[in-house]
């Protein structure tokens, strides 16, 4: 995909929300470029006060190390709002057998953290169900 990094967040932004509105989720962006953001660039609320938050990486091809540094980043220093939900989002393809390993490894060694990895698949449906709905 790759559509500079604004605008991919703009789009996460627009598709988070679209994706988490049924649990009650509200997104905003979460700091600017060049400012410390401690490993998120989304961050929501749900209605019962516990927090999910982005990572967004607007790259060509993301790799198992990618994903890794990426988790490390966050759980490695405090975690913004005592966020429970992590979600990382990449425009590149999320399909390979490497990433899908890597995310169980990391969901075992982080089980007081809800990880989610998204691609362009999960982009896609959701931009069409907007389209559509």
């Amino acid at each position: 995909m790759a559509i500079g990094w604004d605008r991919f967040e703009k789009l996460m932004l627009a598709v988070a929300g679209r994706v988490l509105a049924i649990r009650g989720v509200r997104f905003r962006r979460y700091g600017v470029q060049g400012q410390a953001q401690h490993g998120i660039d989304l961050a929501g609320r749900d209605p019962e006060g516990q927090f999910v938050v982005v990572q967004c990486k607007d790259y060509q091809e993301f790799t198992a190390g990618q994903l890794r540094a990426a988790v490390r980043t966050f759980t490695s220093g405090d975690r913004p709002f005592g966020a429970r939900h992590l979600i990382v989002a990449t425009s590149a393809s999320t399909e390979r057998t490497q990433l899908a390993d890597e995310l169980a490894r990391l969901q075992d060694e982080h089980r007081d953290l809800e990880l989610d990895l998204w691609g362009p698949s999960r982009s896609t449906s959701s931009c069409a169900l907007r389209l559509t709905s």
